[in-house]
Order: C-alpha cells, then structure tokens, then sequence
C-alpha cells in the first residue's frame, strides 16, 4: 500500500480543499519580455494545452517543477538583447549552457555543452502576426498572455533564425515563420518558488491528497478525525510539520485497510480533481448485448454504486502473492467481465467474470498521482497483457465529469496514462426518502440494515376486506432480501449496513425488487402510491409502464377480482410503552413512541385500544 507519493502536476493542487495554504509561485513571477536583464534566474514554461511535459530543461521538456528547470540568463558580449542559456544546477559549466543549432528543423534536437559553443538567444516579444497565429485555435490555454509571452530565438549554425521548440519529450527547434509550440511564458524563479520546492521536498501534495474530503475513510486513507493534525499544520502552511504528523499517522498503522468482507463504492478520482464525484454504477437503462445491464459512470446512486469484491486466486508479483477479485453488482449479482481493449462494459455471470487486481494507482494524463487511489487491472493469463478499468464519454473519449447530469461508459485501456484512478470506499449505509405528504416508503436490499430513530419497518400479512394487514418487524434490523413498508415523518434517512447480521427474513406477503422487474400485462400487483384513497397499495393499471424500480417492496395476488386500491390495517402496536388498553371506540390516540397526542394530525397514531390508524 502505498505511503507517500509526491505529485508533479501544480494545476491539481489548485483544486484542493488546502489550495489557500499551498505556495502559488507563478501568480506573480512572470516577466515581460521588454523587462528581461541579464543575470536573471528564470522558468520557460510553454502554455500548449495538449503539452503535458511543459517545462523547459535542457536536452527535454518536463512536467514537474525542480531546480532542473531553472535557466540563468548570462549577456552575450558585444551583443544587446542576447543571452545565453545557462542550466543552473548543472553539474560543471562544460554541460550547463545551451548549444547553438545546426538549423531550425523539428527534427534539431537541444544540447548541452560549454559557453565556446552555446547560443545567443534573443528573447523575443510577439508581433501581431505571432499573436494571430497562436491564438487560442492553437490549443493555448489560459496562461497565453501576449504581454508575457515571448520566442526564444538563435541564429543556427545554417545561418536560419531557429525557434527553441517544446518537443514533449525532447526539446528540438522550429523556423520561425510556424510551429505552435515556439511560444514561451517566462517567470522569476525566486523565492516563492524556493519555497514551492521546499513544499515539494516535503510530500506538500501527498499530504493535501489525503486530505480532500473525497479522500474520507477510504482504503489507504484515513478518516478525517485522524488527520486533524496534518490539516491544521497544513492549513497554516507549515508544511514539514504536517509531513511529521502524517508520517507518525501512517506508522500508527491506521491507515484504512482493504476487507473483502465490506461492499465498495468506486469513486473517480480524476472527477474529484475536477470538483465532482462520480463513480461506477450498474445501469438498468443502458442496456449492452441480449439486454444485459452495462457498467456505467455518473454520481452515486444508492445500492446500484455498491460493489463487492470477491476473491478468487492469487498471484506472485515480483516475489510477492498478490490477491485476484473478481467484481459484484450487488443487486443483480453480475460481475465486470474479461474486458476487450478500449470497450464497453456489459456485465456477465461468473463463468465469464474478470480476474482483477488492485494496484496503487498511476500517473495518468487525466490527474496527477493521488494518494489512497487504485488501479483495477485485468490481465490475460500470461500476464504479458493488460486492460485497466477505467472511464469514458457516453462514445467513448475523455469523460466530461462537469456535465448536466454527466454520465458514460466503463471501458478499457491498455495505457495507464489514459486509464482512472479509483478511491474504493467502504460502503457503511444506504439512504431512503421517505417523500413529502406521504409518511411511508418502500425497500428491499441485498443485504441486511439498522434503522435509525423515528423509523418503523413493518412486513405484510393477509389480505382482506380490500385492506392488507402490517405488522411491525422485531427490533431494529431488517434482515437481507426482506421487502418492507417504512413509516417515518417525510426526509432522508440513513440506514447502518449491518454486516455481522444474518437474521433471516420473517413470513411476509410482500414481494421486491433488487433489478428493476416489469409485471406482466395479465398479472395484477400494487405499489404504494399516494392517491386518491389517501395512502396505500394501488393496483398498476397502466399498459405501458409496468416497470417497479430497484429495491422497492410492491404486493402481487393471483385472485381473478382485484380491488384497485389496498388499505393500510396496521396490527397490534409493538415496544411502545405506556399504552394500555382501552374500551374500544376510545379517542385516545399515542404516537409511535407512546406518547398521548391531544389533537392527533395527519399521520400514523396508536389508538387507546392498541389499534394503529392512519389520518389523512
């Protein structure tokens, strides 16, 4: 599991919830063309948007900040207004100076060497032309600033104007009459960013990754009362102290360990860093091949955003075993299959599972490295192949985690830089609406849960005199695959996974959905509605839309007549206290916990004869 991971990409740590405390060393530092002196220790970056190595080094252009990219800018003599390009941690003068071309190809590429040899840059402002032809057509983003924006430009050996040229890997050169990524914006590399350096040395980025909110509890991570220490140094910018603090944490062994036997949701990492959260999900709407669910991305939704992994066989990685999993839906009991490259997911039975592993997650072009994420990697049997679980647009593409209602497909990609990291979160509750006016929800789960306060669970009986007797569960646990009626006041409710619980479900006449199941034209099944009748089970009717959503409880009967709406006939009162029995036809009224209500109002109440009611 992975400790500390220093992270290179400063676009990133801007969208943290620590930014204010991080030292911003560009805001500030850049320097006109017009304004350059000699002696000047400064920073090339080029703002090409597609440009992830953008930083001006010498022989290569790279992503990251380091004294690797710091350049003084020595006067040519007998020259105005050229210099020379001097590497400033170079490790003799006999490789610290940058070395006239041979000519202005892309294919020329830079090199070091000594001051006999080296290039007389000028550092050119943009002309109007320059200005046009890089406009933002050209991929640049919104550091192209033409004020501070200048070319860097040699005479070659050929005699022809050369433009030092951003390459991505290898920095080579271009005429200067094209080529889009000639252009270059220039920073003072002074103390801000000293101090940038010093925060990097110090795990400055690992430590603002464990603490995003997004980062809460999951596996790797920590919860956020643990790191109360790290914040607080963090956030006064004390940054070695918060290392310290984070360092002992992690000795403390507390660091939240993977447990096979809890259920996960998936959350996208680079859609955290995007200011979303997003993960994967089983789709019932869009459906893959013979109308089988599809594994799918968008906010979380419930029990179709839980997943368990379930292993299956070991690996030796390196000297190492290494756990294989294969992957649950919970509702449906499907897996994520043996993927193809760059598909989409349909989910499959377990003959055709996937065999997955969880790695720390890796760089990749979408976000930097973040602390407490993984990679889910499917590999072939020989191990000389791989796809990684990771997500797409609807069409496959980069996804656009920002979107109305964003949404799209879990696919695969053989190249880690375009695959996503994933925070596996232990999955600890489940939340139910009960709705506005209605006092009552239904549900059905895979697996068994507590009830909060102010919540009752009642399962079905007989069928009678058009109403349906309901009779209130023992305790506070509804057990796994148990169908039930909620009554609580109208909000949101979270219910405790109760993992240890293995009470079986009691007799009950009601049925329920994990799937979304469509009821048959000639079968007669009810819902709970609240309709003209008030609050109860209504008979479906309508020809078209016979669908029950996941995880409700519904009621269904075989008789030949059917009333169209069902009565709610709540039986004998259970655990309140201080209720005792009265004539009947008394009008004395309790609520749920045993309370005497004077002027009973819309809702469920008890009546002095134990007999519950409801009133509209």
């Amino acid at each position: 599991m992975r400790k500390i991971t220093l992270l290179g990409l400063f676009a990133l740590l801007c969208a943290t919830v620590m930014k204010a405390a991080v030292p911003t060393w560009i805001e500030g530092q850049g320097v006109r063309p017009a304004d350059v002196t000699a002696g000047m220790e400064v920073v090339f970056r080029c703002p090409a948007s597609d440009l992830t190595a953008s930083y001006f080094a010498g022989a290569t252009c790279v992503a990251g900040e380091s004294q690797d990219i710091v350049w003084v800018l020595e006067a040519v003599e007998g020259q105005d207004g050229k210099y020379y390009l001097k590497k400033k941690n170079a490790a003799s003068d006999d490789v610290a100076y940058v070395q006239q071309p041979a000519a202005n190809t892309d294919k020329t590429f830079v090199t070091m060497g000594a001051k006999a040899t080296a290039g007389a840059f000028e550092i050119r402002a943009l002309t109007e032309a320059d200005i046009t032809k890089f406009s933002t057509s050209q991929k640049l983003d919104g550091t192209y600033d033409t004020e501070y924006t200048s070319r860097l430009v040699v005479v070659a050996q050929n005699n022809s104007e050369a433009a030092l040229r951003d390459g991505g890997a290898n920095a080579t050169y271009a005429g200067t009459t094209g080529a889009e990524w000639t252009i270059w914006n220039m920073y003072v590399a002074g103390e801000a960013f000293e101090s940038y350096l010093s925060y990097l040395a110090i795990n400055g980025p690992a430590i603002e990754q464990y603490l995003l909110p997004a980062a809460d509890g999951v596996v790797g991570g920590f919860h956020a009362a643990d790191l109360a220490d790290v914040k607080a140094a963090a956030e006064a910018g004390n940054w070695a102290e918060a290392n310290t603090a984070l360092q002992a944490l992690i000795s403390s062994n507390k660091q939240i360990a993977f447990d096979a036997d809890k259920y996960y949701t998936l959350v996208s990492a680079q859609g955290v860093a995007a200011g979303v959260e997003v993960g994967l999900f089983e789709s019932y709407t869009t459906l893959g091949s013979d109308d089988r669910y599809t594994a799918r991305w968008k906010a979380l939704a419930g029990v179709p955003s839980m997943w368990k992994f379930t292993q299956c066989g070991t690996v030796e990685v390196n000297g190492e075993n290494r756990a294989q999993y294969h992957v649950q839906a919970l509702n449906s009991g499907l897996y994520l299959p043996t993927l193809s490259f760059n598909a989409a997911t349909t989910l499959a039975e377990e003959g055709s599972a996937g065999v997955y592993e969880l790695e720390d997650g890796p760089n990749s072009q979408n976000a930097a490295n973040i602390a407490a994420t993984f990679a889910i990697k499917d590999y072939n049997d020989d191990r000389r192949d791989f796809v990684l679980l990771t997500a797409q647009g609807s069409g496959g593409g980069v996804p656009d985690w920002t979107a109305d209602n964003a949404e799209g497909r879990i696919a695969s990609y053989k190249d880690v830089n375009q695959g996503v990291n994933w925070y596996l979160r232990p999955a600890m509750s489940v939340s139910v609406t009960v709705p506005a006016g209605s006092q009552y929800a239904t549900m059905n789960l895979p697996f068994a849960v507590e009830l909060p306060d102010g919540v009752t669970a009642y399962v079905g009986g007989s069928v009678s005199n058009s109403e349906i007797t309901l009779s209130p569960l023992d305790g506070t646990v509804v057990p796994a695959g148990c169908p039930v009626i909620l009554t609580a006041e109208e909000g949101s409710y979270d219910l405790t996974i109760a993992y240890d619980n293995e009470t079986s479900a009691p007799a009950n006449s009601l049925s329920g959905t994990l799937v979304p199941q469509t009821v048959d034209a000639d079968a007669t099944a009810y819902i709970v509605a609240n309709g003209s009748a008030g609050v109860g089970f209504y008979k479906i009717t309508d020809s078209e839309d016979r669908t029950i959503p996941a995880n409700k409880a519904y009621y269904t009967t075989n008789a030949e007549t059917a009333d169209a709406v069902l009565a709610f006939s709540f039986g004998p009162a259970v655990g309140i206290d201080g209720v005792t029995t009265a004539d009947k036809g008394t009008d004395t009224y309790y609520d749920l916990q045993g309370r005497r209500v004077l002027y009973p109002a819309h809702g469920v109440y008890v009546k002095g004869n134990g007999e519950k009611v409801y009133i509209k």
